[in-house]
């Protein structure tokens, strides 16, 4: 079926759109922000409802998914710090435009009497910024992003998860 109607995402028609394109997509509130979650697909891509059932309900249960996916990168992040890093070496090396919230972990961390900057006060302070869902991919079909300081950099984390959220991989994108 290239055309479908599902009871969440309304009526999806992939004959309607040139190679590979968003068919759907929607700004959900998480703690009053904006999330932009897009599905995509390939022109006449046969939708399959139990993918589409299986999306639904990861954006339904959204706030889970959110704590879910932040354990991962706490934990990603207590592994390898250098996502962490690369942050607090633009701070210190005065290259700072705009990067307010990092500066403000830095300083927590040192009254707090930290030598650096926690994975789990970090992680706290990113920001889900996109849902991917792909239609086309199967072993990873959804990509969640998260940013620090979204307004001032280009720099992503992106988990990589199958349908039902189990994460595949954490890769550090632009």
């Amino acid at each position: 079926m290239s055309e479908i109607t599902h009871g969440y995402f309304g009526t999806l028609d992939t004959n309607a759109i040139e190679g590979c394109d968003v068919i759907w997509e929607n700004d959900v509130s998480l703690s009053g922000q904006d999330v932009d979650v897009s599905l995509w697909a390939d022109q006449g891509t046969e939708l399959q409802p139990h993918q589409l059932d299986a999306f639904a309900a990861l954006l339904e249960r959204l706030p889970q998914l959110d704590a879910q996916m932040r354990e991962a990168l706490t934990q990603y992040l207590q592994n390898d710090r250098e996502f962490i890093d690369y942050y607090i070496n633009i701070v210190q090396d005065d290259e700072a435009e705009g990067l307010v919230v990092i500066e403000g972990l830095i300083e927590n961390a040192y009254k707090a009497g930290l030598d650096e900057v926690q994975a789990t006060d970090f992680v706290k302070a990113m920001r889900l910024t996109d849902v991917t869902l792909w239609t086309t991919v199967e072993s990873d079909p959804v990509v969640i992003d998260y940013r620090i300081e979204p307004e001032t950099s280009d720099q992503i984390l992106a988990l990589k998860c199958d349908e039902q959220g189990k994460v595949i991989s954490i890769d550090w994108e632009s």
